[in-house]
């Protein structure tokens, strides 16, 4: 794991412990700046600047990550998901309650900067369920066109929600199928969901889990609609973390929080 307490460039130097990957051998490597995307001035100036957590996953499923230690890539047949998380640990939100930026790496590599923008977090997300899933290694992440996959994403082939939002996508299921069958744009559907009501405790403004989806105001006292599903999402406030799903929600108050603990 790799933390990055600004928003500008993280130095990635070479690593005493080099980071492996299921390739082929090779003796050259090299070492890159990780470019995170600039987040919303309304998320920053409500929580302040994050702490990125960066993670790397292998094409044979295995998450990697190294405490403090630089990244390093090596060349020329390996690639490699790269997921950065912000995180703002001063109000208990950790990696995973938002979603996150990324690339797959050696994609999107330029003048010594490996950028990670918001739908290469969809694309690292994805390899890394390829990954994880197993099947047939002719349908392995490291033998994936992602530079068409990166195209697709926002494209009119694809249905205008998931256009909107890749991560109404349930990405588990479309790799399995991926694995079994290979894959197929029309299995980019959103994932069943009704319509659920939640009292939310805080005026806002709700910023959530997706960097894709709509920010929530003028909520406190009055009900929000939000989709229901099996996947766990996430509204956050400067006041804490309000998570849900199937209809059920929870509230985590930031330890700074004035608002009175709900009760569900």
């Amino acid at each position: 794991m790799i933390t990055c307490n600004r928003l500008g460039p993280c130095l990635v130097g070479v690593a005493s412990i080099c980071l492996f990957l299921s390739c082929s051998p090779a003796v050259e490597y090299e070492a890159l700046r990780l470019r995170f995307p600039v987040l919303p001035l309304e998320l920053t100036s409500a929580l302040g600047d994050p702490l990125w957590v960066v993670r790397v996953r292998e094409a044979n499923g295995q998450g990697v990550y190294y405490p403090e230690l630089p990244l390093a890539f090596f060349r020329p047949a390996c690639t490699a998901a790269v997921l950065a998380y912000p995180t703002w640990p001063e109000h208990s939100i950790r990696d995973g309650v938002f979603r996150p930026a990324g690339a797959v790496y050696p994609f999107g590599v330029g003048d010594g900067e490996l950028i990670l923008d918001w739908k290469g977090g969809v694309a690292a997300h994805f390899y890394g369920e390829l990954a994880m899933v197993g099947g047939s290694s002719t349908r392995s992440p490291d033998l994936f066109d992602w530079p068409r996959f990166l195209e697709l994403l926002g494209s009119a082939p694809i249905l205008e929600a998931v256009q909107g939002d890749p991560w109404l996508v349930d990405w588990t299921e479309v790799a399995l199928k991926t694995r079994a069958s290979g894959f197929d744009r029309r299995r980019l559907v959103p994932r069943p969901s009704d319509p659920q009501r939640f009292a939310l405790p805080d005026e806002g403004p709700w910023f959530p889990s997706s960097p894709f989806g709509a920010v929530l105001r003028d909520t406190v006292g009055s009900d929000a609609e939000l989709p229901g599903s099996d996947e766990l999402e996430s509204l956050v406030s400067r006041q804490g973390v309000f998570r849900y799903r199937n209809g059920i929600g929870a509230w985590f108050p930031s330890p700074s929080c004035t608002v009175p603990r709900l009760q569900l």
